[in-house]
């Protein structure tokens, strides 16, 4: 009940402390590793891969759900908003190195090794970028460095750098002007919703006057709900990094130039740039429409169920959802319940 992690030797060192309490010899319980595998057998237990690491949400999680559905539908259905003006940013880290965790070995050998550039750690920032109409923007790269490389990279990428790796206020506005200001019919800055977490570098007073100088109403979603709410996080982040797994993959069994000490060299950054632009532009247009509507982002026909049901009314003017923190937990299917629901 208390989600520590438990391994075969934990559990030996609790039943010979037990056998301890109660006065059996230790010659007489051993409590081996065969016992303990036994005992775990016998009682419905395996080791198993942990599925995530999360704490528990908040009661209340429900009704701050539908509370930020209802603030975005009731953004769209104010000012008659078209798809192609709803969007959804979020960056996510991506290695240099993205082994496999399990490969084909022979059975019983003492190392099972994989090869690698050793940069298992080095990672670079991705800015993804998305429409409910299913259109993609340009990712926006940030690597870990003071200067951009002089090097050709993919027209359909844009490339910045930055001395973390990460993405700050100044580099946010950037990707406001040069990504999303510049996407298809925003010459004249229509009215736009754009969906983001609650990383801080979103909310500073910069951004958000930017946001106001281009129409862009803010729907920042409560934290720890980016899981439940956020379409990249839902439906599209993990087919991107599979992609992305699957072709370092394919570059890493291509003959490779070696390193004095017999590593494979690091990809160039135009290299990485080009098996960003693949990756994302790889998904299909059908998944990212879906996943704006499985996190009932861009469902109008949703919109009007609500607003007749008398649960809500839509307001002319639409406020913004209070902010909380919250912490995704496995439990969050159940929260798809509530889809069901308000439909």
């Amino acid at each position: 009940n208390r989600l520590l992690g438990v391994n075969v030797e934990l559990i030996q060192w609790k039943a010979r402390d037990v056998a301890r309490e109660m006065g059996i010899p230790r010659e007489n319980f051993k409590a081996s590793r065969g016992w303990a595998q036994k005992f775990m057998r016998r009682n419905g237990f395996s080791l198993r891969q942990t599925t995530s690491i999360r704490q528990k949400l908040p009661a209340d999680c429900e009704a701050k759900l539908v509370e930020f559905q209802h603030y975005v539908l009731d953004l769209r259905r104010s000012s008659q908003m078209p798809l192609g003006h709803i969007g959804n940013a979020d960056q996510t880290p991506v290695f240099l190195d993205m082994p496999m965790s399990r490969t084909v070995s022979e059975t019983g050998a003492p190392q099972v090794r994989i090869r690698t550039t050793g940069n298992e750690k080095t990672r670079l920032t991705v800015m993804l970028a998305c429409l409910a109409d299913g259109r993609k923007l340009p990712p926006y790269i940030i690597f870990r460095r003071k200067t951009i490389p002089k090097m050709l990279f993919p027209r359909d990428v844009i490339v910045r750098c930055q001395e973390k790796g990460w993405m700050d206020t100044p580099l946010m506005l950037d990707w406001v002007k040069t990504v999303w200001c510049r996407r298809p019919g925003a010459l004249l800055h229509p009215a736009s919703i754009l969906v983001l977490d609650s990383f801080r570098g979103h909310l500073t007073p910069e951004v958000k006057k930017l946001m106001r100088e281009t129409q862009t109403q803010l729907a920042v979603i409560p934290g720890g709900m980016t899981s439940v709410l956020q379409p990249l996080d839902v439906c599209l982040n993990k087919p991107f990094k599979d992609r992305m797994r699957q072709l370092y993959g394919a570059w890493m069994r291509e003959d490779r130039a070696l390193t004095p000490t017999g590593r494979i060299k690091r990809p160039s950054a135009a290299k990485l740039a080009e098996r960003v632009s693949a990756a994302w532009y790889s998904l299909p247009h059908d998944m990212i429409v879906r996943a704006f509507k499985k996190c009932c982002i861009s469902n109008y026909r949703m919109a009007r169920r609500m607003t007749s049901s008398g649960r809500k009314k839509v307001t002319k003017r639409a406020r913004p959802p209070a902010m909380m923190t919250m912490k995704a937990t496995n439990e969050q299917n159940s929260l798809y319940t509530v889809y069901t629901r308000v439909m």
